[in-house]
């Protein structure tokens, strides 16, 4: 298995008078030795108004500058649907598993190993990733709308990245 790797996602959603759908952002990788962050990945959702449709995501082809579909989210309801995110389909209910009522984390499982998202003690509406050793693997800024990763492949990233996407969008519609 590669070696972690960390990174600074800035996530940038489009002006309110524009889109008030939070499920439509681009998120720019921040990276100290750049002057400027590069788009990596897209997620759109129409701007109907619809708490229904689809939210596509893409990422950047680095080295064709094109944008490739990696997966999207099949909305039925404001809180349900399906996932389809490197070749498996999951609903949206096995991306945000709870063990009991009272629970304040979110797990959801990649290649064996669960994750969970935690809510901060500290600070509403900012959360963090763990594994089942309390090992810190992501953490989400809400004010900032940054989320610093660590990362061993490709297919993890994107599964933290549609995660907190998700967690941000229940947290919005209180319904965490």
């Amino acid at each position: 298995m590669p070696s972690p790797t960390t990174v600074s996602l800035k996530f940038v959603y489009p002006a309110a008078k524009y889109h008030q759908d939070s499920r439509t952002v681009t998120i720019y990788k921040q990276d100290p030795e750049m002057e400027e962050p590069s788009e990596v990945y897209r997620f759109e959702h129409p701007s109907s108004g619809m708490a229904i449709g689809m939210t596509a995501f893409s990422k950047k082809n680095t080295n064709t500058g094109e944008w490739d579909r990696i997966g999207h989210i099949e909305w039925t309801s404001p809180l349900s649907g399906a996932i389809s995110l490197g070749g498996n389909e999951m609903t949206i209910k096995d991306y945000r598993k709870v063990i009991n009522k009272t629970s304040t984390s979110r797990r959801f499982k990649y290649r064996g190993t669960e994750y969970k998202w935690k809510c901060s003690d500290h600070i509403k509406n900012n959360l963090y990733c763990v594994d089942a050793h309390d090992t810190v693997w992501a953490k989400w800024y809400h004010d900032k709308s940054v989320m610093k990763v660590t990362y061993n492949t490709e297919e993890l990233l994107e599964r933290f990245i549609v995660t907190v996407l998700l967690n941000v969008w229940f947290l919005q519609k209180e319904a965490w």
